[in-house]
């Protein structure tokens, strides 16, 4: 279910739109848009009520003011897991915890707010407004930045480097990283997991979901915030403490995490964890 779907292809509800039924799903999209459209393909409703089957996801790009009742009404219709890309949500302006509060009721999972979207490529599901899809894939790619996951889809089209899933975690309001990790961890589509992280408000959580993959999956960071200008701007971005870096290095080298310089050399390690697979014997 996408709520606050457009007919226009430049408005971010009709980039979504287009990205779902380009992905061919199994599955019914509908579309909730008080004025309805015609696409093939969508079941166009005018309001979420109209929806004639429950539905397993919902994407909710919405103003923010609209946030809270959107994620209520979605609740009643059976979702569990709603993708925000609305951005405007805060706690100084109370919609955040509006959002969560109607969430946390209905036992509903945020992923978001202001974020990308989502894409599961080896379930047909392309719920982002990306300009590039995703191929199907081995490898998991989390981002706290939106552009840098766009970048990283356009790179990655290029190269045909596929993906198991693709999530823009945007600020992070509910579902976190650790959560995420643990998702793919028990994820057979998923043999690495790379990470593209501004900073946590505590990651004690992330370290520990790590720690239980015990190295089954390699898990591959780019940390930004290596300058001091570039933590400040990372705080800027999400909100959270970018953090000493050399701390942030410290804790990943305890945990087996590989953590990486640059741009490039996150595209090096997926280029290579997508053609190889993990040594046999004792004599490496």
């Amino acid at each position: 279910m996408l709520v606050g779907a457009s007919r226009a292809r430049h408005k971010v509800g009709g980039a979504i739109l287009r990205n779902l039924v380009a992905a061919r799903p199994p599955f019914r999209v509908h579309a909730v848009n008080p004025l309805l459209g015609n696409l093939p393909g969508v079941h166009w409703a005018t309001s979420v009520a109209e929806v004639p089957e429950p539905c397993d996801l919902a994407i909710v790009a919405v103003p923010a003011v609209q946030v809270p009742s959107v994620i209520g009404a979605i609740s009643e219709n059976g979702v569990k897991v709603a993708v925000v890309v609305s951005a405007g949500l805060s706690k100084a302006n109370g919609l955040m915890d509006e959002a969560l509060q109607a969430a946390r009721a209905a036992r509903l999972r945020i992923i978001g707010p202001n974020c990308l979207g989502l894409l599961v490529p080896p379930a047909a599901v392309d719920a982002s407004f990306a300009a590039s899809g995703a191929l199907p894939g081995k490898l998991a790619f989390l981002s706290q930045s939106g552009a840098l996951t766009a970048a990283v889809l356009d790179w990655a089209r290029e190269r045909e480097i596929g993906f198991s899933a693709v999530v823009s975690v945007g600020d992070m309001a509910d579902v976190g990283l650790d959560e995420l990790v643990r998702l793919l961890g028990a994820d057979d589509h998923t043999t690495a997991i790379l990470i593209y992280l501004e900073g946590l408000t505590d990651a004690r959580p992330f370290l520990a979901a790590v720690e239980e993959l015990d190295g089954r999956k390699p898990v591959i960071v780019l940390k930004a915030g290596r300058s001091r200008a570039a933590a400040l701007a990372a705080k800027s971005h999400t909100g959270a403490l970018a953090g000493a870096y050399d701390v942030y290095q410290a804790a990943f080298r305890q945990r087996g995490i590989v953590l990486v310089g640059g741009l490039e050399e996150l595209f090096d390690a997926a280029a290579v964890l997508s053609q190889c697979s993990a040594p046999r014997g004792d004599k490496l």
